[in-house]
């Protein structure tokens, strides 16, 4: 193995394919393959340091998204882990006496589904009991329960409210990333301000279903251009689930909300213009980080001996796939 400075780097390359020709049973026909290759860069570690920690989200496998081949390009020892409350995956680098900077790259052939809400691959309500918990930044309170109740027939169905909070979470919030406070997911922040992105508009739903004990979940990745065949990725997207009595049903309701003629559609569908990397809050990472539990994990997360290292910087950029 050679060695470089840190840096990660992600390529995405993308085929469409809408025939049902491959399409697993309980699947949709739509679906779309991409190649992704990361590149970060890890800078300024102090000289002298005694060790490094890195962990890097490592793209999750479900029943609407497949990994078909991984190459990680690493010149230093390193693990592939899962924490245990999410499950979410990650690479996880531990060096002795660290150079001042250094390079890492991945790439990851995927092939994503749209999920039209169907049965294939669902977990239980049981298998995921913190759907129903509160996070740091997402309460369970008399006040989150007041607002969720008034904006829902108590006689509806557990997928009716959920439409409810869905559609009243829509024209509430504006998608707006002017000021200070927005991109943390804080249920608090939301409701103050009516503005933010889309962790604002997800954490707010996930908060309201939650309060009515209808569980709900936080995913978080990539959204991939739907009209473009490469280009960079300059941040990220989240979405949400909520148990319907039967299912996890999808919903994206910031880009419902930027795209109106779709916003009936993103009650129930992802598109498969995306990749997901992790889901939860407060995540606490494999192993444990030294630092709090982290918010949401889509970016690489560092400590050079025990302490959060913030020199760290990653690209994302994709182009289309072929013989996938």
């Amino acid at each position: 193995m050679r060695t470089v400075p840190v840096i990660i780097c992600m390529l995405i390359w993308s085929g469409w394919a809408r025939a049902g020709e491959g399409a697993p049973p309980g699947h949709s026909p739509w679906s779309r393959t991409v190649e992704i290759g990361t590149t970060v860069t890890l800078e300024e570690i102090p000289r002298g340091s005694k060790r490094l920690e890195i962990w890097i989200p490592y793209p999750m496998e479900t029943a609407y998204q497949e990994i078909a081949a991984a190459r990680i390009d690493i010149p230093y020892p390193y693990e592939i882990n899962r924490e245990e409350k999410y499950g979410n995956r990650m690479i996880h680098l531990s060096l002795p006496d660290p150079p001042g900077s250094i390079v890492l790259k991945t790439t990851f052939s995927i092939k994503r589904y749209e999920n039209d809400g169907g049965a294939a691959g669902n977990e239980s309500v049981g298998d995921v009991p913190w759907a129903l918990e509160p996070a740091h930044l997402i309460p369970l309170s008399p006040f989150v329960e007041e607002i969720a109740r008034a904006h829902t027939n108590p006689d509806d169905t557990p997928r009716e409210k959920a439409r409810s909070l869905y559609h009243y979470t829509a024209s509430y919030m504006t998608y707006d990333k002017t000021g200070e406070g927005w991109g943390n997911g804080d249920w608090q922040y939301a409701c103050d301000s009516k503005k933010g992105n889309c962790t604002d508009y997800h954490s707010f739903f996930i908060g309201l279903c939650r309060n009515l004990g209808i569980p709900a979940y936080f995913e978080i990745g990539y959204s991939i251009p739907a009209n473009q065949s490469e280009g960079q990725i300059p941040g990220y997207h989240c979405w949400a689930y909520f148990w319907d009595g039967a299912h996890w049903v999808p919903v994206d309701i910031s880009e419902g909300d930027k795209h109106p003629d779709k916003l009936e559609y993103y009650f129930g569908h992802h598109d498969p213009n995306r990749i997901s990397l992790s889901r939860g809050r407060d995540v606490v990472l494999s192993p444990p980080q030294k630092g709090d539990p982290v918010n949401y994990f889509v970016y690489p997360y560092a400590e050079v001996d025990g302490r959060k290292h913030d020199k760290i910087h990653q690209k994302v950029s994709f182009r289309e796939a072929t013989g996938l």
